[in-house]
């Protein structure tokens, strides 16, 4: 029997920078590091995934403050309250999309609560990311329409 060995680079190989350049240069780039720190995240996530996590955040954040940020008149978001409430919109998002991608298969009654509880992480993570973003663009965090 011969041995085979077939080689591979893991994710922990690949180098990450730790500045994710934001695809639109009125908002801010994003620190992995900053993120890890500020959103608790250990180095269970690889920096890869969680890079591309927080890619994915700013294209959905970015596609959803486009016709606000299309009545802006600066050439960059002004350091303060709308930088942090930019940032805490992708941080909530992209903790949101980790969660749910470290979900597990266990179709045990003690899994099935644990899912339960990770749906609501996430639930929650999304709504906080939807608060910043109302915040940012100056509309209100609840509508009510009468019928």
């Amino acid at each position: 029997m011969a041995n085979v060995f077939i080689p591979h680079h893991a994710a922990d190989d690949i180098a990450i920078a730790d500045t994710i350049t934001n695809p639109d240069r009125y908002f801010p780039d994003v620190r992995l590091a900053d993120f890890r720190r500020s959103m608790r995240v250990d180095d269970i996530a690889s920096d890869a995934r969680t890079a591309w996590q927080i890619t994915t955040a700013m294209l959905f954040v970015n596609a959803e403050t486009e016709s606000w940020r299309a009545r802006q008149t600066a050439d960059v978001l002004p350091p303060g309250s709308a930088t942090a409430c930019y940032r805490l919109a992708i941080y909530h998002r992209a903790k949101a999309y980790l969660i749910e991608q470290y979900r597990d298969v266990d179709t045990t009654k003690s899994g099935h609560d644990r899912a339960e509880e990770m749906e609501i992480r996430i639930k929650v993570y999304l709504q906080r990311s939807r608060e910043a973003l109302r915040q940012l663009i100056g509309t209100p965090r609840m509508t009510v329409e009468l019928l």
